[in-house]
């Protein structure tokens, strides 16, 4: 994204979950590329770092508006 910041969405929180267990899956394979030694290794540690930030932010809104109670 170019840095614009998204002033609404809807999205129901099932389909939040979805994005969020996209995101997951491919945490999953960028640290399996990386851990094979899979060719650009700078690019995958860049891609992986984002997606562990997206993903952070998109757990936290959805711990947020569920009202569901995080295990810890």
């Amino acid at each position: 994204m170019n840095g614009k910041k998204i002033v609404s969405v809807e999205i129901t929180l099932d389909e939040l979950g979805t994005v969020i267990e996209g995101v997951m899956g491919y945490v999953s394979w960028l640290e399996t590329a990386i851990e094979d030694g899979a060719k650009n290794q700078k690019f995958l540690e860049s891609e992986l770092a984002s997606c562990k930030t997206a993903f952070d932010k998109l757990d936290k809104v959805w711990w947020e508006k569920s009202g569901a109670e995080e295990d810890l």
